[in-house]
């Protein structure tokens, strides 16, 4: 029976096994079935020591071994960015295991966090050093970028806020890239949805709302543009309350992003999850912010109709004033 510490280390030798030596990998695939290719296999393999080794995370409640993990997968990264002229997307190429790894959904915080413990992540540029490396291992992963980004949107991680605002602005640019491809392909909504993680948007969320820098708030509410949600879903009911808060905001471009985007919600989340006093707020606030200058513009023929009407109206009151009243005495 292996002990925690040699599972761990046969773990870490998994992920780091070359994509030239894929014999050495500890799985192969059935030789009875089509052979499948090596990024499926890498993937298949990552994802499987990924799951190992959150089993063991929770079965044990090692959180020590676990965050030993990604700190030993991190410090080698920053080697290898310090020793090799390669780019780190390259480097992580030649360890397909280790990228499909690093692929997971819940790895991308973990690992973000390992790198600003790091003593190259922590001091006062920490956030800058760890976002940029961050950055160059997901290029080609929008879902874990937006995942360890939003990271530095915690307000335990302590990142000041030039180093927030930075990470706003990668993932920005992450998540319109990525939605200009989708929509390109022609994909659906479901590719959309998939793009973003709860809990990284939940923590944009938080930025738009909470957040005491101003140019902070605009930069999340732009991000909130790129977020596509289910129907129905907590998540989306989350968002709506946000839309709601903000579209009373005193800083006007915000305002107008919360607008732009509850026009665009559903008619039937709408319906269902606003109430009165949600409406007359929104419809308050709406006219109150562009107040309408002089008399509406009118058609020349309704006007001329209501002149007409206006002239009727004269006629019929001096016909009657006019017109004696029967048995009346003159």
């Amino acid at each position: 029976m292996l002990s925690a510490g040699e599972r761990l280390t046969e773990a870490l030798r998994c992920l780091q096994v070359p994509a030239k030596d894929p014999q050495c990998w500890p799985v192969q695939a059935d030789s009875s079935c089509d052979q499948p290719s090596l990024q499926e296999q890498a993937a298949s393999l990552g994802k499987s020591i990924f799951q190992v080794l959150l089993q063991w995370r929770l079965q044990s409640q090692e959180d020590d071994m676990w965050d030993a993990c990604f700190a030993v997968i991190a410090q080698s990264l920053i080697a290898h960015a310090h020793q090799s002229e390669k780019p780190l997307g390259q480097i992580l190429g030649g360890m397909p295991v280790l990228h499909c790894f690093l692929a997971q959904p819940e790895a991308a915080g973990l690992l973000m966090r390992s790198l600003l413990a790091s003593p190259e992540g922590q001091g006062k540029s920490g956030w800058s050093f760890a976002l940029d490396l961050y950055a160059a291992m997901f290029h080609d992963s929008t879902t874990g970028l937006l995942a360890g980004s939003s990271e530095l949107l915690k307000p335990e991680s302590n990142c000041p806020m030039v180093g927030r605002h930075k990470a706003l602005k990668v993932m920005i640019r992450a998540a319109n890239k990525r939605l200009d491809h989708l929509e390109a392909s022609g994909s659906g909504d479901a590719a959309m949805m998939r793009m973003w993680p709860e809990e990284a948007l939940r923590l944009v969320l938080y930025t738009a709302t909470h957040d005491p820098a101003l140019r902070m708030r605009r930069a999340a509410m732009h991000l909130l543009t790129t977020a596509v949600v289910p129907t129905g879903s907590q998540i989306e009911f989350e968002l709506l309350a946000v839309l709601l808060l903000k579209c009373r905001d005193r800083d006007a471009a915000t305002a107008k992003v919360a607008f732009d985007m509850l026009a665009q919600m559903p008619k039937a989340t709408l319906h269902r999850a606003m109430h009165a006093g949600d409406w007359a707020s929104v419809i308050s606030h709406a006219f109150g912010r562009q107040p309408i200058a002089g008399a509406l513009p009118r058609d020349p023929e309704q006007m001329q109709a209501d002149r007409q009407m206006d002239e009727d109206e004269i006629d019929e009151k001096e016909r009657c004033v006019k017109m004696p009243v029967e048995g009346a005495v003159l």
